[in-house]
């Protein structure tokens, strides 16, 4: 019923390497998926260095964590900008719209690498050879485990960044803007703005604005106006072309982390199923132990009414035994006394003659 894992993790043991000359805190984590790949695979070869999976992979996705890291800090300055932009004045504010496109092409950029890596994970996955080396199992299992994770990171930070992107091209367009909620720090705003706008319908509608907004651009484009309003119009193209990129990358990763959730949906049902069933033979114990309890009684009460059918026998035969020893050993002493009368009364008899 249960698999002994005695030799898996002597295993382990004799194999984990005590000189590490890589960082243990970035290893940490794939050390663990590791040891959950041998868990899933017990007949893979586990005399084969720990490392020697998780390493392979490090780089990839130490260069995701840099972009998403780069790309939180971007999307804070850019959040400072939109903030600052969005307040009335008269300075000039061409420096920082500048500023804005670059930031905006920077952070579009690093998740446009990430999605790359993310892509060459599955290419991995499916042809299942990393630098002409054919993969086992437990490696397959690791670069399945990585995508999912990432691909999760990188969703919830391209969310925040069309949300944020969504909302400035609104303010632009002077349509339906909502102003960046007021929050402690700027990080903060963003997830409020997350928070707001975070559901199914949101979603579609970004998706759909944009594409609106390029529209509607493309036919004032081809219309004559000044360089300073198609600086602008420009501005705005770009800004929802932005988002539309992004947008793909979104559903992209939102593929993976589907099947993943599906995945955890059935562990769910499972563990749903195991507390009904769990639930059930408890039930079936206490009705169990009720009736192990009442057996018990009954068998008390058999054998109490055992004794009392006994002693009953035994009363009723005990006293007739009595009454015969009683019945004679009164009779003597009568029958003494008769005896004793009528010699006295022949000796008065014979006094009198005389």
């Amino acid at each position: 019923m249960f698999r002994d894992r005695t030799n898996l993790f002597l295993s382990y043991r004799r194999t984990f390497p005590h000189n590490r000359h890589t960082d243990s805190n970035a290893l940490g984590s794939f050390d663990l998926e590791r040891n959950e790949t041998e868990e899933s695979y017990p007949m893979i070869d586990s005399k084969k260095d720990v490392q020697s999976s998780s390493a392979q992979f490090l780089g990839l996705t130490q260069e995701v964590d840099r972009n998403l890291n780069e790309a939180a800090t971007k999307m804070l300055q850019l959040t400072k900008l939109y903030r600052k932009n969005a307040l009335p004045g008269f300075e000039d504010k061409i420096s920082d719209e500048q500023e804005i496109e670059e930031l905006s092409y920077q952070i579009i950029k690093m998740f446009q690498q990430s999605y790359a890596i993310i892509k060459s994970l599955q290419s991995i996955q499916t042809t299942q050879t990393f630098r002409g080396r054919s993969l086992s199992k437990g490696d397959l299992v690791v670069i399945d485990n990585l995508q999912k994770h990432y691909a999760s990171k990188i969703q919830s930070s391209s969310n925040k960044f069309r949300m944020l992107q969504n909302n400035y091209l609104k303010f632009l367009n002077k349509d339906d803007f909502k102003p960046l909620p007021r929050a402690s720090t700027d990080g903060d705003a963003l997830l409020v703005l997350e928070e707001e706008e975070a559901n199914a319908t949101m979603q579609q509608e970004i998706d759909s604005y944009s594409r609106q907004t390029l529209q509607r651009q493309t036919q004032r484009q081809s219309q004559g106006h000044s360089t300073q309003f198609l600086q602008r119009e420009e501005e705005i193209t770009q800004l929802a072309r932005g988002v539309l990129e992004v947008s793909t990358i979104f559903r992209e990763m939102q593929n993976l982390v589907i099947d993943q959730g599906t995945i955890i949906d059935r562990i769910d049902y499972n563990l749903e199923n195991t507390v009904l069933e769990l639930k059930g033979a408890q039930r079936e114990l206490d009705r169990a132990t009720v009736y192990q309890s009442r057996t018990q009684k009954c068998k008390v009460i058999l054998l109490l009414s055992l004794i009392v059918i006994t002693l009953f026998f035994f009363v009723m035969l005990k006293p007739h035994h009595h009454k015969g020893s009683s019945n004679n050993t009164p009779s003597q002493p009568k029958q003494n006394l008769s005896e004793s009368k009528g010699n006295s009364e022949t000796s008065n008899r014979e006094t009198g003659l005389r």
